[in-house]
């Protein structure tokens, strides 16, 4: 088997940490690369990005700069990271196609997505609308006034969904690579995951999981299973 490294992209506000668990379940030979975005995490004295397509591009330079040339790569999108997984695929910026992707949380990219209620509200309004997602777990308003707090956890939230607020797809492919999306039917509609299937392709698979957006914290080994049985070990089989 070839070496295979594992890029792992985050969702909204998200840092490398959302990952640790998922990785520790992954076998010897897969290389967990973990992508921090600028403003947030270990980058957190960096500039917020100012547009989505801004975030794309430097992504792709984070994933360039990191690919080996002996190794196979695949990409892991969680929420917002699975759109920006998918445009950098859509857009060709990777200097190799991934044999893999894995996408989970998020509509698909052709989903107009109602997103002014979050990015147009007050703090505690858009505190609130993330805690209904599983976020901001037992943070209470007054934690707002928290210097600290804001810049660290909040603000690279709200940040990220002023990006994904304004992101249009930049065109319509087929991910012609073994694909899984996981999704919560209490975070999307079940009806909603049908418009993955034309993205996903023939070698795609939607799977429920979780009881709401951040199911990968309790699901991270289920996620890595299926990771190996349905991604990677299809790229062993058909020699991709």
């Amino acid at each position: 088997m070839r070496k295979l490294q594992l890029f792992c992209i985050p969702y909204a506000g998200g840092t490398t940490e959302l990952f640790e668990e998922f990785c520790s379940f992954l076998p010897e030979g897969i290389i967990a690369e973990k992508i921090e975005y600028s403003g947030h995490g270990r980058r957190i004295s960096e500039p917020f990005y100012e547009t989505f397509y801004e975030m794309v591009s430097e992504v792709a330079g984070q994933i360039n700069d990191r690919i080996e040339e002996d190794a196979d790569i695949a990409l892991f999108g969680y929420s917002m990271g699975s759109i920006v997984a998918y445009e950098l695929i859509a857009q060709e910026l990777l200097v190799k196609k991934p044999v893999g992707v894995m996408l989970a949380s998020h509509e698909s990219p052709d989903h107009e997505w109602e997103s002014k209620e979050y990015f147009m509200s007050d703090d505690e309004t858009f505190m609130k609308l993330i805690q209904d997602m599983g976020g901001f777990e037992k943070c209470m308003p007054v934690m707002l006034k928290n210097r600290f707090f804001k810049k660290l956890y909040f603000d690279p939230v709200r940040a990220d969904y002023n990006l994904i607020g304004d992101y249009k797809m930049s065109r319509k492919i087929e991910l012609d690579v073994p694909a899984l999306f996981f999704y919560s039917s209490k975070d999307i509609p079940t009806a909603h995951t049908e418009a993955w299937k034309p993205f996903l392709g023939k070698q795609g698979k939607i799977v429920e999981m979780g009881e709401n957006h951040f199911f990968i914290r309790e699901h991270a080994k289920e996620m890595a299973d299926m990771f190996c049985d349905n991604i990677l070990g299809k790229t062993i089989e058909t020699g991709v």
